[in-house]
């Protein structure tokens, strides 16, 4: 019996049984390693796909007897660095997601050049001026490019580090998302709770708001909820290093399909929670004519379907 990609994630005992990785027969199938410095043990010669998925490190090291990476295999991982054995003059990969070059900063095949692989970003999480008072919209920019002796490809944003540490200063991070109809399908806020009594460590306050628009034209919640999120949820909400692609939709993460998004960012922490979402609703929506909000009817027929936690 062999065991097959990620294999025992997440299982408590894993890291005690098998030590850093599970490897058979020559094939690393998942690396369970938290250190800052990871090396691959000489031997392996397969990476199996999914095998180093969202793994951290400063450094990743590969041994000389490694000969394939399968595609995936680094989907969501970030390292610092990569040192590579002597031999191998060119890492080359394809246009997947979860390759080595992507993890490491790259988004291009490109000769190795030293030894060793260090980056910087080529993209930046920024904030540009609306007419909405107080309120700011989230976009990616490309970053003055700089062309460092030994830097090797290039490093794109992780828009969900950036996301996590401008929350961490303070501010709501407020969305709203629309389908291919142009009907409003909700508003999606966030802010940070690290002084929060509730919690040993630090959490977000997330909050879903689905409106509704009254007869008499106003606009309110018609079911909202407030949910505690662990911070490294940012990750799978935000976590994408596709930074070029994002910029081409003019978003900061990947909507759900049919949908679209746009995010901004207030000050405004004290109107959390229902507030100041509808005042900037209400602004958006006159900046859009054509644009709808569900009536009570509607959402009451929708709310059937609807999920109340969900980052």
């Amino acid at each position: 019996m062999v065991f097959g990609d990620r294999a025992f994630e997440g299982t408590p005992w894993a890291v005690q049984f098998f030590g850093e990785f599970y490897c058979r027969d020559g094939i690393l199938y998942i690396c369970f390693s938290g250190q800052d410095k990871i090396r691959v043990p000489e031997g392996v010669h397969t990476i199996a796909k999914l095998s180093f998925r969202n793994v951290r490190a400063k450094e990743l090291i590969l041994p000389e007897s490694v000969t394939r990476i399968e595609d995936y295999a680094f989907g969501g991982a970030r390292f610092d660095k990569v040192l590579m054995p002597d031999g191998m003059n060119y890492l080359l990969t394809g246009d997947y997601y979860g390759s080595i070059l992507e993890a490491a900063g790259c988004s291009e095949p490109a000769e190795r050049r030293p030894r060793f692989l260090k980056v910087p970003f080529l993209y930046e999480l920024a904030l540009q001026k609306t007419k909405y008072r107080g309120y700011r919209k989230f976009f990616i920019r490309e970053k003055k490019k700089t062309d460092g002796e030994g830097a090797w490809g290039r490093k794109l944003i992780d828009v969900s580090a950036a996301l996590r540490r401008r929350l961490k200063k303070g501010g709501v991070l407020i969305g709203i998302r629309w389908d291919e109809q142009h009907r409003v399908q909700s508003v999606k806020s966030f802010v940070w709770l690290e002084d929060d009594d509730t919690y040993k460590d630090p959490v977000i306050d997330e909050y879903l708001m689905y409106p509704v628009r009254l007869e008499n034209g106003s606009i309110e919640p018609y079911r909202d909820s407030t949910t505690f999120q662990e911070t490294d949820q940012l990750e799978y909400g935000f976590g994408d290093m596709n930074a070029e692609e994002l910029m081409k939709m003019g978003a900061i993460r990947y909507p759900q399909p049919g949908t679209e998004e746009e995010w901004f960012w207030s000050e405004d922490t004290l109107n959390f929670e229902g507030a100041v979402e509808i005042e900037l609703l209400d602004m958006w929506m006159e900046d859009h004519p054509g644009y709808v909000i569900d009536s009570m009817e509607e959402n009451a027929e929708k709310d059937k379907y609807r999920m109340f936690v969900d980052f």
